[in-house]
């Protein structure tokens, strides 16, 4: 219904929708659908409450591009779509708490947004076509995968998560363009490490972002919010009728690595109380100089042993 006419506004919506009671008409839904195409002949534009156009080859969501700072991937982006919803991010980073050091999972995500009115589903091992259903009704899916498609060393797992931390990264899908026999060839999305809006071409976000993650089993991973108060909400509902579109294992895989981050981030703030920043300084020197130090040695004993092959191998020759 919406996508018909090529052009939707919430907050125009929401203005429509909230006016006292009309006049009786012989049939309630065409006043209610003569609306809307009032709205889209109109093509009110909202600053509160982005609106999105829709054409069936190219279709994009105004939101807006916000750049992050040091590991500040998932709040950076998590505040993009916050926006868009009319939502003041103007001090988004003091949602979370710690220094960004190892970044923000799903959870911690999820839980910033569910304190804010918003409605959160999770899916992993999603498709191209679930994202374009989600554009297609104005949500814009929060993605998280590896920017440059490099697999972490051994694989994902718990054991390395937080080593691997500065692998991830998290982006949020804006739009798409499709080609003349309706398939998916290119997928917009801003990236809160890039200063313009992105286009890739489908297959290049998979392989090089999408498929690849520092979660066990998060491949293909994306998150959908919508506030509560608004049509989106009862629509993603209906998109999600059984809740998360993931296993009771991945979920608590999810959980555990919120655990993990919520244990670094608490014992990094009692560090950062304990020590004045010139104590901090002198200890981050000192493991710095025994991680050097360490290196040094086990070169050395690389060296030596290289040797000793050489001889062996001499003694053979």
């Amino acid at each position: 219904m919406f996508d018909k006419f090529g052009f939707f506004s919430p907050d125009a919506v929401s203005l429509a929708t909230s006016k006292k009671t009309p006049q009786k008409n012989s049939d309630s839904k065409l006043s209610f659908i003569d609306s809307l195409k009032n709205i889209a002949a109109s093509k009110q534009k909202s600053v509160d409450h982005p609106s999105f156009y829709s054409d069936q080859k190219d279709v994009k969501l105004e939101v807006p591009n916000l750049l992050q700072g040091h590991n500040q991937c998932g709040p950076t982006s998590l505040a993009m779509i916050l926006n868009y919803y009319g939502k003041d991010v103007s001090n988004y980073k003091n949602m979370f708490i710690g220094e960004d050091t190892v970044g923000h999972g799903p959870y911690a995500l999820r839980n910033r947004a569910l304190e804010r009115g918003m409605k959160v589903y999770g899916h992993n091992n999603a498709s191209i076509e679930d994202l374009v259903k989600m554009v297609d009704i104005g949500i814009p899916p929060l993605v998280l995968g590896i920017y440059g498609g490099k697999q972490v060393e051994g694989g994902p797992s718990l054991d390395n998560f937080i080593k691997n931390c500065n692998n991830a990264h998290w982006m949020v899908v804006t739009g798409y363009k499709k080609d003349e026999n309706g398939k998916v060839t290119h997928i917009y999305f801003n990236n809160p490490n890039k200063s313009e809006p992105q286009c890739w071409e489908a297959q290049k976000f998979i392989d090089e972002f999408w498929d690849k993650n520092i979660i066990p089993g998060g491949q293909r991973f994306y998150m959908a919010f919508a506030p509560k108060n608004d049509f989106r909400s009862s629509v993603l509902d209906k998109s999600f009728p059984r809740g998360d579109k993931y296993s009771s294992a991945f979920d608590r895989i999810l959980k555990a690595i919120n655990k993990m981050e919520k244990t670094f981030y608490a014992a990094e703030t009692v560090y950062d109380k304990v020590f004045d920043e010139e104590t901090q300084e002198k200890i981050e020197e000192t493991v710095k100089n025994t991680i050097d130090k360490a290196k040094q040695a086990k070169e050395k004993v690389q060296e030596k042993t290289a040797k000793v092959k050489d001889k062996i191998k001499n003694l053979f020759s």
